[in-house]
């Protein structure tokens, strides 16, 4: 391995001793025999030296030139941290080190990026690597292999930029329940998939397999042609898993958490929900910095529906961290202190929280949401006794769901027929027997359309057994 010889003569004598007190640290004595056999310039017999036969002495050069790559590594990165250091770019790399020894320490930089897929490094590297073997038969190689992380890079970002446009389309659809949202999430969805056929790469993987989850989950949309749900989830697991070391992977190792929660919840897995929503709480507080992966505001309604029968966590005090821009988490989260407070017993601080956000903002294109907080807040009202207040609400709703354009909403419209009757109040077993009715009635209908009241279900339910 006549470049073995080349890079330890090249070595300073600084570079030379620190590599060689390593393995003197680490009694790794053959491999320091042999470093100083070539330092030395020993005309010796090699073989009688090592005590050792001719395939394991060149494995044992193999792996010393691999050390000492990666030595020469540790000694570059403690000198950056000295005092009056500057770190260099790589491009110095060519420039301050011997040819070889700087060739050996770039292939040492390039193992360590490709083990974490770190391609932003690796387009850097791979351009370096074109100049030092400009004049090599190599050089077109690594041009090569920079033009792939080039692509790999933009259809990456591209893919990024797409998921931000769904993940705001979706929360735009959840608020308003409006069709076209649905036909641009379809679109965005194949757009994604267009790249994932195009650049085949496990992060892109990853984006389309949380579009296609979330299309699910969330807009209800039924794909024929792509996976189940759970297969999705199964197999996103198993990337996750495989690229532990890639920064671009781990990133989406909590949305999945989160999406696994939804899934388990939506399907009744009580055991396999518990667990993922006891991940969740352990960084509630700044989960909804995850907007641009997910819909992650969605979690605060679900977490709702399950606190509302065991009062898990109601009287403890959450700062939530959120994108101030982010119109959908900013009411979510108004929201979700409201019924906290209802549930807590503070009936009057929960009205005032809901009327705060019906005030400060517009609910003119998300009809869904608007219904959700009214519908909430005629339920407070009742509660309260504010009988008047809640049925002039109420009959505001009314006029505005009988309208064009609201033919989706029986739900809703099954929704006020219970809380108008509520209203009454009345204690005779014909009473309790309508107003069941009529919980049934609602429970129908919003089982098949988008729900609307579930985190009061358990509460709706106490106002008919009281018979």
């Amino acid at each position: 391995m006549e470049k073995l010889k080349k890079v330890i003569l090249q070595l300073s004598n600084e570079k030379y001793h620190f590599v060689e007190k390593t393995f003197i640290s680490t009694h790794s004595s053959k491999f320091l025999t042999l470093l100083r056999y070539y330092r030395n310039k020993d005309t010796g017999d090699l073989f009688d030296l090592l005590e050792c036969s001719e395939n394991a002495l060149y494995v044992l050069k193999s792996r010393l030139y691999d050390k000492i790559q990666k030595h020469l590594l540790e000694f570059s990165s403690s000198q950056k941290f000295s005092e009056g250091i500057k770190p260099i770019s790589l491009d110095e790399y060519l420039v301050l080190y011997p040819r070889d020894t700087a060739i050996a320490m770039l292939h040492e930089l390039e193992k360590e990026y490709l083990k974490k897929s770190d391609f932003v490094n690796l387009i850097n590297l791979y351009s370096v690597l074109k100049k030092a073997y400009h004049y090599s038969d190599k050089y077109y190689s690594y041009t090569q292999l920079f033009n792939k992380y080039v692509a790999y890079a933009i259809s990456l970002e591209k893919a990024n930029d797409v998921l931000l446009t769904f993940n705001r389309t979706l929360s735009n659809y959840y608020f308003s329940d409006s069709l076209d949202d649905i036909e641009k999430l379809i679109l965005l969805k194949d757009e994604i998939k267009n790249i994932s056929f195009l650049n085949q790469s496990h992060n892109i993987e990853l984006i389309y397999n949380i579009v296609l989850i979330q299309l699910s989950l969330f807009a209800n949309v039924e794909l024929h042609d792509e996976e189940a749900v759970e297969d999705l989830l199964r197999s996103s697991q198993d990337i996750l898993k495989k690229y532990i070391q890639d920064p671009q992977t781990i990133k989406f190792e909590k949305v999945f958490d989160f999406l696994k929660f939804e899934y388990y919840q939506s399907t009744n897995q009580q055991k396999k929900m518990l667990v993922y929503y006891d991940k969740m709480n352990e960084n509630c507080e700044k989960w909804l910095l995850n907007n641009s992966y997910c819909l992650a505001y969605k979690f605060l309604l679900s977490k709702l529906q399950f606190i509302q029968q065991s009062k898990d966590h109601i009287d403890r005090d959450e700062a939530f961290q959120y994108d101030f821009y982010d119109f959908y988490s900013i009411v979510t989260i108004k929201f979700y202190q409201s019924v906290k407070k209802y549930y807590s017993g503070q009936i009057k601080e929960a009205i005032t929280i809901l009327n705060k956000i019906l005030d400060d903002s517009s609910f003119v294109n998300f009809s869904h949401m608007e219904f959700e907080i009214k519908l909430t807040l005629a339920f407070f009202y009742i509660k309260k006794k504010e009988y008047e207040l809640a049925g002039n609400l109420l009959k505001n709703l009314y006029r505005k769901v009988s309208g064009e354009g609201y033919k989706n909403y029986t739900n809703v419209k099954a929704a006020i027929k219970f809380l108008n009757l509520l209203l009454e109040e009345k204690n005779n077993k014909s009473y309790f027997e309508k107003l069941e009715s009529l919980l049934e009635q609602f429970n129908y209908h919003n089982f098949s359309g988008r729900k609307v009241l579930t985190h009061l279900q358990y509460d709706l339910s106490l106002s008919v057994n009281k018979k």
